[in-house]
């Protein structure tokens, strides 16, 4: 078998599918050897406090039952890293306690949602600009040196985004379709996003405004309520659960940049 030829043929008759095996083996070398403090939020802010619950304690003081002195919300979505405790109280059941073997089940589970980027990616500039645009994207989303190590690690920052170009992605390929579905599953994606990382709610409005400004309005109007829904029901039992009152962390979130 001639490899080069098969490559070549590969690259032009499948080329997501070579991106994709480059993007996953880059991503491996990040789960193995990109451990360790990168900086502050990825680790104090998802897995040290995370692991502190799991241990019965509350490292940040977000969680009033935890830490009694704790009156007021501190305006951090615990979306994310109470993901991470589930996950952490799971992987202590199957009898996994050291934290090298959690970080490496993390930043593997990590490596695979950053695929789905790549995936959508590539797909969207298929669309908007053709094949050749498509093939730059998904070489820049998979292989570019900055995405495979950041996206193994605990930055919201980065998880948010598989759910922001999903929405894009059902946004832009519903453009012609009167059907309000697809828009309100994108307006659903935002919410969760925005739940993980509030300040995605700029581009959440961008999308919504673009929306209206085509005066695509059946989509707007489906878009907006699958984003309210979400959004809300995520947050409200989540505070519901820790605060006994709902939407107290995001209404915190406004009152501090206020």
């Amino acid at each position: 078998m001639n490899l080069p030829r098969a490559i070549r043929e590969s690259w032009e008759n499948r080329p997501l599918v070579l991106i994709l095996l480059g993007a996953a083996f880059f991503r491996l070398l990040a789960v193995l050897f990109s451990k360790g403090y990168g900086m502050h939020d990825d680790h104090f802010l998802v897995i040290e406090a995370a692991q502190s619950w799991v241990d019965g304690k509350d490292y940040n003081y977000w969680i009033p039952a935890l830490s009694p002195q704790v009156t007021e919300p501190t305006g951090h979505s615990l979306l994310y890293p109470g993901l991470h405790y589930f996950l952490f109280r799971l992987l202590e059941g199957f009898g996994l306690s050291t934290p090298q073997g959690k970080m490496y089940v993390v930043r593997l589970l990590h490596a695979l949602l950053s695929l789905t980027t790549v995936v959508m990616g590539y797909r969207l500039a298929d669309r908007l600009q053709g094949r050749r645009a498509a093939k730059m994207a998904g070489l820049l989303l998979g292989l570019l040196f900055l995405m495979p190590m950041m996206s193994v690690r605990n930055l919201a920052e980065f998880v948010c985004i598989p759910a922001l170009l999903y929405a894009t992605v059902l946004a832009v390929s519903h453009e012609d379709d009167r059907r309000w579905k697809p828009l309100l599953a994108a307006g659903m994606m935002l919410g969760i996003a925005c739940s993980v990382r509030f300040q995605t709610i700029v581009f959440s409005g961008g999308m919504g405004l673009a929306l209206l400004l085509c005066r695509r309005w059946r989509h707007a109007f489906a878009w907006g309520a699958g984003f309210v829904v979400s959004l809300l029901l995520v947050q409200m039992v989540s505070d519901m659960i820790i605060w006994g009152t709902p939407f107290m962390e995001l209404m915190a979130y406004i009152r501090y940049n206020i």
